[in-house]
């Protein structure tokens, strides 16, 4: 995310960015909000089959929690 800062420094483009990368500072990049609501993402979880890590599965299990409460109206229980 930093290098694509960076680009639109160098005028290379534009970019859409999270909210918390506005503290970076670069010379000539301006942060404007976006008026409608926020473009949705993916995000992807990987991890080794068989990994059996106590802190892998609390961490797999809070994402998905995670996921299904942000998750716009796709049925219940699904996550993104």
């Amino acid at each position: 995310m930093q290098t694509i800062v960076s680009l639109v420094s160098a005028e290379l483009g534009v970019a859409l960015i999270p909210a918390s990368l506005t503290n970076l500072r670069r010379t000539g990049v301006t942060y404007k909000a976006l008026r409608e609501a926020s473009p949705l993402t993916e995000i992807h979880l990987a991890w080794r089959r068989g990994d059996e890590l106590p802190a892998l599965r609390v961490f797999v299990d809070l994402a998905l929690k995670a996921a299904v409460s942000k998750s716009p109206a796709r049925g219940k229980g699904s996550a993104a």
